[in-house]
Protein backbone atom coordinates (compact mmCIF):
# COMPACT_ATOMS: atom_id res chain seq x y z
CA UNK A 1 0.00 0.00 0.00
CA UNK A 2 1.10 3.66 -0.86
CA UNK A 3 0.56 6.58 0.82
CA UNK A 4 0.42 9.94 0.08
CA UNK A 5 3.15 12.18 1.87
CA UNK A 6 3.34 15.52 -0.52
CA UNK A 7 0.33 17.25 -2.06
CA UNK A 8 0.65 20.65 -3.88
CA UNK A 9 -2.83 22.27 -4.78
CA UNK A 10 -4.91 25.47 -4.28
CA UNK A 11 -6.54 26.96 -1.09
CA UNK A 12 -10.11 26.08 -2.70
CA UNK A 13 -9.25 22.47 -3.06
CA UNK A 14 -7.20 22.20 0.51
CA UNK A 15 -10.92 23.47 1.77
CA UNK A 16 -12.41 20.28 0.84
CA UNK A 17 -9.34 17.92 2.75
CA UNK A 18 -9.98 19.61 5.59
CA UNK A 19 -13.55 18.90 5.37
CA UNK A 20 -12.68 15.14 4.88
CA UNK A 21 -10.05 14.90 7.76
CA UNK A 22 -12.91 16.76 9.84
CA UNK A 23 -15.07 14.23 8.59
CA UNK A 24 -12.86 11.54 10.28
CA UNK A 25 -12.02 13.04 13.46
CA UNK A 26 -8.48 14.17 11.93
CA UNK A 27 -6.80 11.20 12.75
CA UNK A 28 -3.36 10.70 11.72
CA UNK A 29 -2.39 11.26 8.22
CA UNK A 30 1.18 10.23 6.41
CA UNK A 31 1.10 14.00 4.59
CA UNK A 32 5.18 15.69 5.36
CA UNK A 33 4.13 18.63 3.29
CA UNK A 34 1.35 20.78 1.79
CA UNK A 35 2.15 23.52 -0.99
CA UNK A 36 -0.53 25.84 -1.34
CA UNK A 37 -0.17 27.81 -5.39
CA UNK A 38 -2.59 28.81 -8.01
CA UNK A 39 -4.36 31.54 -5.86
CA UNK A 40 -3.94 33.46 -2.67
CA UNK A 41 -4.11 31.74 0.84
CA UNK A 42 -6.27 33.31 3.23
CA UNK A 43 -4.27 32.00 6.19
CA UNK A 44 -7.20 31.57 8.49
CA UNK A 45 -8.81 28.86 6.58
CA UNK A 46 -5.92 27.12 7.58
CA UNK A 47 -6.84 27.65 11.78
CA UNK A 48 -9.19 24.46 11.87
CA UNK A 49 -6.58 22.64 10.10
CA UNK A 50 -3.56 23.97 12.33
CA UNK A 51 -5.81 23.80 15.92
CA UNK A 52 -5.59 19.37 14.93
CA UNK A 53 -2.25 18.96 13.36
CA UNK A 54 0.11 21.82 14.61
CA UNK A 55 2.09 23.62 11.87
CA UNK A 56 4.87 21.34 11.78
CA UNK A 57 3.93 18.40 10.23
CA UNK A 58 2.65 18.48 7.64
CA UNK A 59 4.48 21.79 6.72
CA UNK A 60 2.25 24.18 5.25
CA UNK A 61 4.03 26.22 2.51
CA UNK A 62 2.35 29.17 0.79
CA UNK A 63 4.12 29.47 -2.70
CA UNK A 64 3.72 32.67 -4.84
CA UNK A 65 4.09 33.78 -8.51
CA UNK A 66 2.86 36.60 -10.82
CA UNK A 67 1.05 35.97 -13.72
CA UNK A 68 4.07 36.48 -15.76
CA UNK A 69 5.73 33.93 -14.14
CA UNK A 70 5.29 30.14 -15.31
CA UNK A 71 6.24 29.40 -11.92
CA UNK A 72 5.83 30.19 -8.59
CA UNK A 73 8.81 32.66 -7.16
CA UNK A 74 8.74 32.94 -3.51
CA UNK A 75 7.92 30.29 -0.46
CA UNK A 76 6.78 30.78 3.09
CA UNK A 77 6.12 27.74 5.54
CA UNK A 78 2.93 29.00 7.22
CA UNK A 79 2.72 29.43 11.26
CA UNK A 80 0.15 29.84 13.82
CA UNK A 81 1.31 33.15 13.92
CA UNK A 82 0.36 33.70 10.27
CA UNK A 83 -3.19 32.71 10.85
CA UNK A 84 -4.71 35.33 12.73
CA UNK A 85 -3.18 38.57 10.37
CA UNK A 86 -5.68 39.83 7.08
CA UNK A 87 -2.03 38.56 5.26
CA UNK A 88 -0.76 36.33 3.19
CA UNK A 89 2.75 35.88 3.30
CA UNK A 90 4.00 35.37 0.29
CA UNK A 91 7.89 34.68 1.81
CA UNK A 92 11.31 34.88 0.20
CA UNK A 93 12.59 34.29 -3.20
CA UNK A 94 13.67 30.60 -3.88
CA UNK A 95 17.06 30.21 -3.85
CA UNK A 96 17.95 30.84 -7.82
CA UNK A 97 15.84 33.51 -7.54
CA UNK A 98 15.47 37.46 -7.09
CA UNK A 99 12.41 39.28 -6.51
CA UNK A 100 12.52 43.16 -7.61
CA UNK A 101 9.81 45.61 -6.64
CA UNK A 102 9.33 48.41 -9.23
CA UNK A 103 7.34 51.83 -9.74
CA UNK A 104 6.03 51.99 -13.18
CA UNK A 105 9.40 53.14 -14.61
CA UNK A 106 11.26 50.55 -13.66
CA UNK A 107 12.58 51.79 -10.26
CA UNK A 108 12.83 50.43 -7.05
CA UNK A 109 10.46 51.09 -4.86
CA UNK A 110 11.36 51.96 -0.99
CA UNK A 111 10.26 49.64 1.87
CA UNK A 112 6.33 50.12 2.92
CA UNK A 113 5.21 51.21 -0.77
CA UNK A 114 1.92 49.12 -1.39
CA UNK A 115 2.56 46.80 -4.60
CA UNK A 116 -0.69 46.40 -6.97
CA UNK A 117 -1.33 43.85 -9.77
CA UNK A 118 -1.10 46.23 -12.84
CA UNK A 119 -4.24 44.39 -14.68
CA UNK A 120 -6.58 44.38 -11.84
CA UNK A 121 -5.34 46.87 -9.63
CA UNK A 122 -5.68 44.38 -6.60
CA UNK A 123 -2.85 44.73 -3.86
CA UNK A 124 -0.72 41.66 -4.11
CA UNK A 125 2.04 42.85 -1.50
CA UNK A 126 4.24 45.27 0.66
CA UNK A 127 8.03 46.39 -0.17
CA UNK A 128 10.06 45.53 2.88
CA UNK A 129 13.56 45.94 4.07
CA UNK A 130 15.32 43.19 2.30
CA UNK A 131 15.85 41.00 5.66
CA UNK A 132 12.24 39.96 5.71
CA UNK A 133 9.59 38.50 3.81
CA UNK A 134 6.78 39.59 1.26
CA UNK A 135 3.46 39.50 2.09
CA UNK A 136 0.19 39.97 0.68
CA UNK A 137 -2.55 42.15 1.52
CA UNK A 138 -6.35 41.86 1.35
CA UNK A 139 -8.38 43.49 -1.58
CA UNK A 140 -7.28 47.53 -2.46
CA UNK A 141 -7.87 49.05 -6.14
CA UNK A 142 -4.90 50.58 -7.74
CA UNK A 143 -3.76 49.69 -11.49
CA UNK A 144 -2.25 51.73 -13.87
CA UNK A 145 0.38 53.62 -12.31
CA UNK A 146 1.29 51.20 -9.29
CA UNK A 147 4.26 49.49 -8.22
CA UNK A 148 4.23 46.27 -9.66
CA UNK A 149 6.18 42.75 -8.49
CA UNK A 150 9.00 41.84 -11.05
CA UNK A 151 10.89 38.53 -10.40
Amino acid sequence: MQLVNHINQTPSAFRQLDAAAAQAGYRSLPLRLVVFGGERLDPAVLARWVEHYGDERPRLVNMYGITETPVPVTAHTVRRADLPTPVSPIGRPLPDLRVHLLDPAGRPVPPGTEVRDAPTGEMIGEALEADRPLRVARGGRGGAGQPRLAP
